[in-house]
This record gives structure tokens, C-alpha cells and sequence, in this order.
């Protein structure tokens, strides 16, 4: 690990005076203060019951991607996430 310059000494100590971060004593750890992040991105559900009629219509993610304007992967993983079969697998089940 690299030692302080004497300019980042300066911006530290200078940060401390003013009162923007506290300095923590020798031999004590300081609190952790962990973020608090919501629920998260809401889901798409139009998306996904596109996604899965198109594949129910044996269409392969490349082409459901072209027809609602998202990325290969995108419903890659939806199909992943959300259990929807591959409309290739079931397009091969047709033909056997």
C-alpha cells in the first residue's frame, strides 16, 4: 500500500477541520454505515407476457429481441429468470 503525499495529508486534514469527515482515534474502528437500497426496478410485466406468447409462437430470442426492441440477452434472461421455454426447444418438440 502506498504512503500519503503531503498534499492528500493536507486535503485530509483540512477535510477534518471543517468538519466533513471525523477522525477515528488510534486503535478504534469506526462505524459502518451500510446503504439502504429499495425494492429495486420494478418489472416489466407487459414485456414478459410478450416474451412468453412469442415463444409459446416458437419464436427464438433473436427475433423476439427484434420485435420489441431489446437486446438477445435481455430476453435471454428474462426467459431465465421468469421460467419461459426456449421457443426453439419448442419448436424442436413440434417436429419429433
Amino acid at each position: 500500500m502506498s504512503s500519503i503525499t503531503p498534499e492528500e495529508r493536507r486535503m485530509i486534514e483540512e477535510a477534518i477541520s471543517q468538519g466533513r469527515v471525523e477522525k477515528v482515534p488510534t486503535g478504534q474502528s469506526g462505524e459502518v454505515v451500510s446503504k439502504v437500497y429499495g425494492p429495486g426496478r420494478r418489472r416489466n410485466m407487459a414485456r414478459i407476457a410478450k416474451i412468453r406468447r412469442m415463444a409459446l409462437a416458437c419464436m427464438n430470442d433473436a427475433q423476439i429481441a427484434e420485435a420489441i426492441g431489446v437486446s438477445q440477452k435481455a430476453v435471454s434472461n428474462t426467459r431465465y429468470r421468469y421460467g419461459i421455454e426456449s421457443g426453439l426447444a419448442k419448436r424442436r418438440k413440434r417436429m419429433v
